[in-house]
């Protein structure tokens, strides 16, 4: 269920982002003026449209349904990524007609390589970019469109010795920044000081033109001097040589300055003794933030708020609510997934400890809650250190605290088919560190998204392995790219990872480490076919990365539990007890239960005779023993007893003929169960639910004694030759 639930997050924050239906909400023309937002603009003169990022083509396909009559050129930048077929089918991709701007003569289409990095076709494009900028009049207009991935698609490098410096030095000195573990704002800074139109280089080009631009943000903040480099935004108080110093800081800080290429680091010395003089134009531009990742989170949080019988009476028994905990989450994935993922794990244990308190009053809070809050308290703090400097954008401890308590009250007056959780929603950037040991060479698929994500499941398997009782939780996390491609293999759009499912194993646990440390997370999923993969496909926006955690909580079935067992107690000494051998007491219900030991096909009881096996069984002895027991139990193990139940309800129903109807209207049939997971659940259950320390007579075999002493959990079934003989593996699924 959670995973269903982070999906529809997920598609409904994509689409509230979708570049084409963001531009239509603040562009109308009306004859000559064209309203932006609440301004306006006389179209007197020419009217170039310039497009650049992986959703540029969205934009451009609304501007030119709306402005199509006044367009005079059209310059349209994209990425060249045609989905899983690598067909370069673009009308496929998108489905939106671009294949009608191929025939067009007023659109020029260039096509950026998949890999996320310039190619000489970008550099083409550029060209003609900057050369028609240089064209413009005081009287004509600009109107760009900007997404991210627009510091790759618009792309020339500078000047130097009466040549330009080359693309090859360019993509070299940005691969080696970004393998270093460069932030997004870092990466811009050094490509700007090499491109002769980021910084606001494409705005001075078209000095003395009005230049509007409308952006899509894919920077955390929002800050548009790093948003595809910032072509249109002038920073009138930094100097070109001040922008040169800060990106020799950022290449020594990282500690590849003396690995990039000599003629960008003699270019770089040049510009430095270069005088501090400022620049003379002031080009007319406005800049326009008209989408961001808050956009994206604030509709999938109405997404899972659809979801919760908390705020929606239709829903059927969803206890699930949302918190937007930032959308301003960077630094390393590796960390950063290990954190989420504890984060999911410790509050789910606090829901779990809020009800075991009391399934009826939730007014105290008990010892054991009250230390997982402090460790999520300790979580949150992590948390706001990779998120901003102050951390403001953070939600708060008491917010998710009584989200917990809200979904815990729910939870405890909840039918008995409910389910619930928290959903937590962050947006912004992680960043991989690629050890420099790892050659070159080497072929290694990894991204962002699928990173943090294998990093988060393999945190789950070692919380679940140092804990006594673990928590019988759905947790999943969903990590994925808004743009569609994750990494620049662009193997997948993100990563769907589970505690129960994506490692599981010691080996896969070795396995996951070693692929993680080599960076290469979607070698690793497609090799073992664990998580989900979101598919590597253009979704015409790039707000960042999103990322949905979300625990069901199946402790919810306590509930169940406690009505199953209830019951199932009560038929056990009705239906399956010897009514040959009378009790000592004929006024008690005198049937003994059949777990005198050594007799084949015996069903164990539930609960011994106090007294021994020729004293009297009291009436409801069973259903007595079963309710303090329950209380004392974690989750998994009256999770544990329902299925032993279950089987035993299956076993017995086809040999009796005098069972009475057991009431199953709202839980799964026996019988269903027992074809779908039934299997699988009693090879778990012969797994881990016997003694290890006894060994049966047969060294081959698997040697476990069932749990079936006094007090302990009933076998599904006795060893044929009795309690000291081999338990035969498979014994119990057969």
């Amino acid at each position: 269920m959670s995973e269903s639930i982070c999906y529809r997050a997920f598609q409904s924050a994509v689409l509230a982002v979708g570049s084409a239906e963001l531009v239509k909400q603040c562009i109308r023309l009306s004859g000559s003026l064209l309203y932006v937002g609440n301004l306006s603009y006389q179209l007197t003169g020419r009217l170039v449209i310039m497009a650049i990022g992986k959703a540029s083509l969205g934009m451009l396909r609304s501007l030119y349904d709306i402005l199509h009559i006044k367009m005079d050129l059209a310059i349209c930048c994209l990425p060249e990524y045609a989905g899983d077929d690598e067909d370069g089918n673009y009308a496929q991709l998108m489905g939106i007609g671009e294949s009608s701007f191929m025939q067009n003569p007023r659109v020029k289409l260039f096509f950026g390589d998949r890999s996320n990095l310039p190619n000489q076709e970008v550099v083409k494009g550029s060209e003609l970019a900057y050369q028609t900028a240089l064209s413009l009049t005081a009287d004509d207009l600009l109107l760009v469109a900007l997404t991210g991935g627009g510091s790759a698609l618009l792309t020339l490098p500078k000047q130097f010795h009466n040549e330009r410096l080359t693309l090859d030095d360019l993509v070299h000195t940005t691969k080696l920044v970004s393998s270093a573990g460069a932030d997004i704002q870092q990466l811009n800074a050094v490509r700007s000081c090499l491109d002769e139109l980021k910084a606001g280089g494409l705005a001075l080009a078209a000095y003395p033109a009005k230049v509007v631009s409308l952006i899509v943000s894919d920077v955390i903040g929002d800050p548009i001097q790093y948003i595809a480099s910032g072509p249109t935004f002038i920073e009138a108080s930094t100097t070109q040589s001040q922008r040169v110093q800060r990106c020799v800081e950022i290449l020594r800080h990282h500690d590849v300055w003396d690995k990039v290429p000599e003629k960008i680091r003699e270019y770089l010395e040049s510009e430095l003794s270069e005088s501090n003089s400022r620049e003379t134009r002031h080009p007319r531009v406005t800049n326009l933030v008209i989408g961001n990742n808050m956009v994206a989170l604030n509709s999938a949080a109405k997404s899972v708020e659809t979801e919760t019988l908390i705020s929606n009476s239709e829903s059927q028994g969803r206890y699930v609510l949302p918190i937007i905990l930032t959308n301003e989450f960077c630094g390393d994935a590796t960390e950063n997934g290990r954190l989420l993922a504890e984060l999911l794990w410790y509050t789910a244990r606090y829901i779990l400890k809020l009800l075991e308190n009391d399934s009826h009053s939730l007014a105290v809070v008990p010892k054991e809650a009250g230390r997982s809050d402090e460790k999520l308290q300790e979580l949150l703090a992590q948390l706001a250190k990779t998120a901003t400097a102050s951390g403001n954008n953070l939600a708060q401890t008491s917010l998710i605290l009584n989200a917990c308590l809200q979904v815990a009250s729910a939870l405890a007056k909840a039918p008995k088919n409910a389910y619930g959780g928290i959903v937590f929603l962050l947006g912004g950037e992680a960043t991989v560190v690629v050890p420099h040991k790892i050659n070159s060479n080497t072929s290694v698929e990894g991204g962002r998204c699928s990173h943090l994500a294998l990093s988060a499941a393999i945190r789950w398997f070692e919380l679940m392995q140092g804990c006594e009782s673990p928590t019988s939780v759905d947790i999943g996390l969903l990590a994925g790219a808004s743009d569609g491609l994750d990494g620049p293999a662009a193997r997948g759009g993100g990563m769907w990872v589970s505690a129960s499912d994506t490692v599981c194993t010691e080996n896969t646990y070795r396995e996951a480490k070693e692929e993680l440390r080599r960076c290469n997370s979607y070698g690793f999923f497609r090799k073992n076919h664990t998580g989900t993969t979101l598919p590597a496909r253009l979704t015409n926006t790039n707000v960042m990365d999103l990322l949905i955690g979300h625990h069901d909580s199946l402790f919810v079935c306590v509930t169940v539990v406690h009505w199953i067992l209830g019951e199932m107690a009560q038929w056990l000494e009705r239906e399956f007890t010897d009514r040959i051998v009378p009790g000592s007491n004929p006024t008690s219900a005198s049937r003994l239960p059949l777990s005198r030991l050594g007799r084949p096909g015996n069903i164990p009881a539930l609960v011994f005779p106090s007294g021994g096996m020729a004293a009297r069984h009291p009436r409801n002895a069973t259903a007595k023993w079963l309710d303090p027991h329950l209380k004392r139990r974690q989750t998994s193990e009256q999770l544990s007893l329902l299925v032993i139940a279950f089987i035993l309800r299956c076993q017995l129903i086809r040999s009796s003929s005098k069972c009475i109807k057991w009431h199953t209207e709202h839980v799964t049939k026996p019988a269903q169960l027992m074809q779908c997971d039934g299997g699988e659940m009693v090879q778990w259950l012969e797994r881990e639910y016997t003694d290890r320390k006894i060994r049966g007579s047969n060294s081959t075999s698997a040697s476990r004694l069932p749990l079936s002493r006094r007090g302990q959990y009933p076998s599904p079934r006795d060893p044929s030759g009795g309690m000291a003989a081999r338990h035969r593996k498979g014994a119990i699924a057969e």
